[in-house]
């Protein structure tokens, strides 16, 4: 953590960066991290305000590096999930004949295809994107965030509570053209 703040202005200016191990790993978070991090202490003006934003920055809800972005789970629109009969020559007997029979069969042609839509996306959220030791992983990540947000407001803020423009600058440089 400490290399991470001690090399943190020279490590932004990379493009590249070679990763030789889990080390390098927990760096590139750490520095992609500390970016948010100043990003959001720009706004802050007092230490403790900047503590309390990158206390609650760190206990957010955020993904495991490495894992797909979570899918929304809004339904597609009720078009999408009903497809619709062929198209057919429309008359007024037709319409007389045929509105009174066919409200039931449209409800539940839309009830079925709203179950297996249910079912698609309860299969498509499996263990599979949750593998065991990710609350633990995220834990973990948990702590070193919030480790580096106390030592971020320690180095960012001087003994008079005023905000070092030389940490600050770096709240706009992007590293290795990369977010969290």
């Amino acid at each position: 953590m400490d290399e991470s703040l001690g090399f943190f202005k020279a490590n932004v200016l990379f493009k590249h960066f070679e990763v030789k191990g889990a080390a390098d790993r927990v760096l590139i978070y750490l520095t992609l991290y500390t970016t948010q991090c100043l990003k959001r202490l720009e706004t802050c003006a007092a230490p403790a305000d900047g503590l309390k934003a990158l206390t609650a920055m760190a206990h957010e809800s955020f993904t495991l590096p490495g894992t797909p972005r979570p899918v929304s789970r809004r339904a597609p629109p009720l078009l999408d999930r009903v497809s619709a009969p062929p198209p057919t020559q429309v008359t007024r007997a037709s319409l007389l004949a045929g509105s009174s029979r066919s409200r039931p069969a449209r409800r539940n042609q839309v009830r079925v295809a709203c179950a297996v839509r249910a079912a698609q996306l309860r299969s498509s959220h499996t263990s599979a994107q949750h593998p065991p030791g990710a609350d633990l992983c995220r834990g973990y990540l948990r702590q070193v965030r919030e480790e580096l947000g106390k030592r971020l407001v320690a180095k960012v803020y001087d003994e008079n509570g005023q905000p070092s423009k030389f940490w600050l600058v770096f709240a706009k440089r992007k590293f290795m053209n990369k977010t969290l």
